[in-house]
């Protein structure tokens, strides 16, 4: 076994340590692109349709398809999935709904859609090109100020 390094631990020290007490330490929240804040709807940037699409890509791309669903799906449908078995749920949605899901999350993203809102400000519908589940539609429905995807669009008003 080798011994440690001091001088290597050293460097290893975390920089904040540092802080001398005489110097002020100012906490401030990063200034907020324009591209990052609130597109359409009611929240904060991390709870419009925009971002959660944004985060729901991540979490699909790092096929976290659990995470996925318990994050990102509606909570009554969430329960309903619980019922019947998340991991059989999980691996069906990860062979069969997940790509086209992602492909359809990365139209919006990437030809920057912005949705149209139903009157309540509580639905985004999103006109794909991409089909999902047989439909040209993707929708994120807000429920207590958070965007989830619903297993079936909500009409329009």
């Amino acid at each position: 076994m080798t011994e440690p390094d001091p001088v290597a631990d050293s460097a290893a020290v975390d920089k904040s340590e540092m802080v001398a007490e005489s110097d002020p330490v100012v906490e401030t929240e990063p200034p907020v692109a324009a591209d990052e804040q609130s597109d359409v709807g009611e929240g904060t940037a991390e709870s419009s349709p925009k971002e959660t699409i944004k985060q729901a890509i991540a979490v699909l791309e790092a096929e976290e398809y659990a995470e996925f669903l318990e994050t990102y799906v509606v909570p009554s449908e969430y329960a309903k999935i619980k019922e019947r078995g998340v991991a059989l749920v999980v691996v069906h949605f990860a062979k069969s709904n997940a790509p086209e899901m992602l492909a359809v999350m990365k139209e919006i993203i990437s030809k920057d859609l912005v949705p149209e809102m139903s009157e309540d400000g509580k639905t985004a519908f999103y006109d794909v090109e991409q089909r999902i589940a047989s439909r040209n539609t993707f929708a994120l429905v807000n429920i207590d100020e958070r965007w989830y995807i619903p297993n079936k669009p909500p009409e329009r008003n």
